[in-house]
């Protein structure tokens, strides 16, 4: 996930990269009860940190990749006003804390 918000029925998240094509399509909400500890789970979805135990190599591969393009091309990111506004439109709590 690049970004992560709350959403009254469970979270809202931003594909790495989401930048690059249409929101319509990278940015998601997954619905159910958040729980645990680490990992969590929101519905039938695990998340995960990635560096855990049992970390999908593939996964951290992109991640550092993402981490790399933040690096080269970050003033192409958007600001963190319009990525909260787009969380904002799928319904996610946005808080100043964010």
């Amino acid at each position: 996930m690049a970004e992560c918000f709350p959403h009254a029925n469970g979270l809202v998240y931003f594909e790495l990269f989401w930048h690059l094509r249409d929101p319509k399509f990278t940015v998601h909400r997954v619905d159910g009860i958040y729980r645990g500890e680490g990992p969590w789970k929101v519905g039938e979805s695990v998340i995960r940190v990635l560096g855990c135990h049992g970390t999908d190599g593939p996964l951290a591969r992109q991640f550092d990749e993402w981490r790399a393009y933040l690096a080269e091309h970050g003033d192409a990111y958007p600001e963190r006003t319009v990525i909260e506004a787009i969380a904002r439109e799928r319904g996610a709590t946005v808080s100043p804390d964010t």
